[in-house]
């Protein structure tokens, strides 16, 4: 557990960051635009300065952080691939990061050869930051950003539960603005998940897709009643189309995707 000065200064930070970015998707085009741009050469000038893999294959193409004005020059750079982080994975890291200071996440090795990226405190709580974004467009379905209950079907060990566990070790977020959570532990049965849901009753069912069109299908075919969330938010995989369908249309929950 972080101290309560690290704590408090990442709850700030968070906060700083985060109090334009509601607001950010409805900017006109040219400023969005105009913030991407800059973000883009800040990141290639910090990538070329600090990252070994990014000076030398740009020093190998003959480009500089000058030749990357916008997000469409990143096409320059050649296509990195997840063998090429899983064979030398040292070489992406900045020259500045501090081993231990920040948090590794692994990939799942789903799409190949499992992967670790190191992630600092900044990049994280600036994550953190940005979803400011999704909550206010959830708001639309659920009539408040806070206070709310959302339940997770995210596996134990996955990406998504190690990042909040990182988030209230290093950060405080008052009560009256969290949400109330619950997880559900994929490896029981349906009808015990099932039950939990009922149980618990939240507003938000954040849930990897083909999961939770298999739960609802469950549910349907065995006749079981199952509680009807404001709102499905799904991602880590895609959703059967029939299902999106009955979920939908049968049980009246719209469904929306953050799936990359």
């Amino acid at each position: 557990m972080a101290s309560w000065p690290e704590r408090l200064y990442w709850t700030a930070f968070t906060g700083w960051h985060a109090r334009d970015e509601q607001h950010l998707p409805y900017r006109p085009l040219e400023e969005i635009q105009a913030i991407q741009s800059r973000r883009v050469r800040a990141m290639v000038r910090r990538a070329y300065d600090q990252v070994p893999y990014y000076r030398e294959a740009m020093d190998q193409a003959g480009l500089k952080p000058e030749d990357f004005r916008c997000a469409d020059d990143l096409a320059q750079l050649p296509i990195l691939t997840g063998e090429q982080l899983a064979d030398a994975p040292e070489r992406f890291i900045s020259r500045d990061y501090r081993p231990g200071s920040g948090l590794s996440l692994h990939s799942s090795g789903s799409t190949g050869r499992p992967r670790a990226v190191e992630w600092d405190r900044a990049g994280l709580f600036m994550i953190l930051a940005a979803g400011r974004r999704q909550r206010a467009v959830m708001a639309h379905w659920l009539g408040r950003e806070t206070r709310y209950r959302e339940m997770s079907t995210i596996r134990a060990a996955g990406t998504s539960h190690d990042m909040r566990a990182f988030y209230e070790r290093h950060s405080c977020i008052p009560k009256r603005f969290d949400l109330e959570r619950l997880f559900l532990d994929m490896a029981q049965s349906f009808e015990d998940n099932v039950a939990r849901l009922n149980a618990f009753k939240p507003d938000v069912l954040f849930a990897i897709g083909s999961y939770a069109g298999a739960l609802f299908r469950w549910a349907w075919e065995h006749g079981a009643s199952i509680h009807r969330p404001k709102l499905i938010w799904y991602g880590a995989d895609q959703i059967l189309e029939s299902d999106r369908r009955l979920i939908e249309e049968e049980y009246g929950v719209p469904i929306w995707s953050t799936y990359q």
